[in-house]
């Protein structure tokens, strides 16, 4: 099969930009593939078996898809992301050139995305752990308030567009496809389910146990820990500390059941809003707000040695936090919104929230946590899941999808079947392609 993959910051550094390469090199092991994206600044990692182009503007994409198209004649073109204006021109043709389209737009067509921006310090944890501050001046809360406006826009007229020029949309699981129903409804033999994968890790060289030897937390008690930005709303920080509430007013003040670490650097104030939330609650010895400096920054052994890892997001794509759990084997707490509730529930690697909104329910599972005989089995099951979410079984299972989907590769009525060769001049702002 020749695949093209287009995502628009396919080529610059971050989760996504990692994953999608992951991806594509994956498929190139048994496919013919092309990789499709706008160029960057700095260098980027080699893609041995992969067909890389770049373009620089938006006026050089258009210039250059046609020859794309017909160079790399692909059977099938996968669109990354929702809300970037290079995907509308890449569909059209794509689908005026006979190739089927499969949409892939990492959550974003989700009702919450519509509340205000997600990432307004960008999402890198690595580059937010280096920042002395990640809080928004004047000009990103502005932003912030125009972007449901923005965005709502765009779903009514080009992201309207591009649904249906797609002939099937890939989705992280069951969750994003019912919220992608609300806005763009489409019948289920049109959605192809596709988790991500296990990107490579590093910062594992720290041998010491983190919880017992660096923070002297050397007793029987559960260490439990949230490892991401500390964003209060988007992380589902204010939905998790409802719940240890509720286990604090269930087995009262003398109880210790277990220590909740949420590591990582504060996001639009997340860290304050959840240290003041544990002091007005009594909850300072359950509770333990770990910036960068009290951790080694890139560093995951507080991931690696945790009992557990949580993350009760209301809106999330596929979270690195608990694909790197995963692979360390360490079990997970998550909501439906994170994608990973069907993975929890097959492999019993962890436990999911069915509504997070519930305190209650949050503290069942809290609870549920505490028990080391239940957490041992989790833990079982989680190793064993690793080995499902390697790229390479992602790429295989996405595949062999496409290759039973009867109906998606029959020509459209009054589409060509076969691309026509175009001669273009060559566009100064082209790129070399790689390799």
């Amino acid at each position: 099969m020749r695949i093209a993959l287009f995502y628009e910051d396919a080529f610059e550094p971050g989760g996504a930009p990692v994953g999608i390469r992951n991806l594509a090199q994956a498929l190139s092991a048994r496919h013919d593939v092309a990789l499709w994206g706008k160029a960057y600044a700095a260098d980027y990692p080699a893609l041995e078996t992969v067909r890389c182009r770049r373009y620089r503007t938006l006026r050089s994409l258009l210039h250059q898809l046609p020859t794309w198209i017909d160079e790399d004649r692909p059977d099938v073109v996968i669109i990354v992301g929702f809300f970037l204006s290079a995907n509308m021109p890449v569909a059209h043709f794509a689908r005026k050139r006979g190739v089927p389209v499969l949409l892939h737009p990492l959550a974003q067509v989700w009702d919450v995305m519509l509340r205000g921006k997600v990432f307004t310090q960008g999402c890198d944890v690595r580059l937010l752990e280096n920042a002395e501050e990640n809080s928004d001046h004047l000009l990103q809360r502005l932003a912030d308030r125009l972007s449901p406006h923005k965005k709502k826009l765009y779903l009514n007229t080009l992201g309207r567009r591009l649904v249906r020029l797609s002939n099937r949309i890939v989705v992280l699981s069951s969750e994003e496809q019912r919220q992608f129903n609300t806005i763009y409804p489409r019948p289920p033999e049109d959605f192809i389910t596709m988790p991500w994968g296990i990107d490579a890790l590093t910062g594992l060289d720290d041998d010491r146990h983190f919880f017992r030897e660096v923070l002297g937390c050397a007793d029987n008690t559960p260490n439990l820990i949230v490892w991401s930005r500390l964003d209060w709303y988007y992380k589902g920080l204010d939905r998790l500390l409802a719940g240890v509430r509720q286990v604090r007013e269930r087995l009262g003040p003398a109880a210790l059941p277990f220590r909740l670490f949420l590591c990582g650097p504060d996001y639009r104030g997340g860290a304050g809003q959840a240290a003041r939330f544990a002091q007005k609650h009594g909850l300072e010895d359950l509770v333990y707000v770990l910036l960068p400096g009290r951790y080694e920054p890139g560093s995951l052994t507080p991931l690696r040695d945790a009992d557990a890892s949580l993350l009760l997001s209301p809106w999330d794509g596929s979270p690195r936090a608990l694909r790197e759990s995963i692979f360390l084997g360490t079990p997970i707490l998550v909501s439906r919104e994170t994608n990973f509730g069907e993975i929890v529930e097959e492999s019993e690697a962890g436990l999911l929230v069915g509504d997070a909104d519930d305190a209650g329910a949050v503290a069942d599972a809290l609870l549920a946590l505490a028990d080391r005989q239940h957490l041992a089995h989790l833990r079982q099951n989680t190793r064993a899941l690793a080995a499902r979410l390697a790229w390479s079984e992602v790429a295989d299972r996405l595949t062999q999808t496409l290759q039973r989907d009867a109906g998606l590769f029959q020509p459209a009525a009054g589409v060509r079947s076969t691309p026509r060769p175009l001669s273009k001049a060559p566009d100064r702002d082209a790129l070399p392609v790689t390799p």
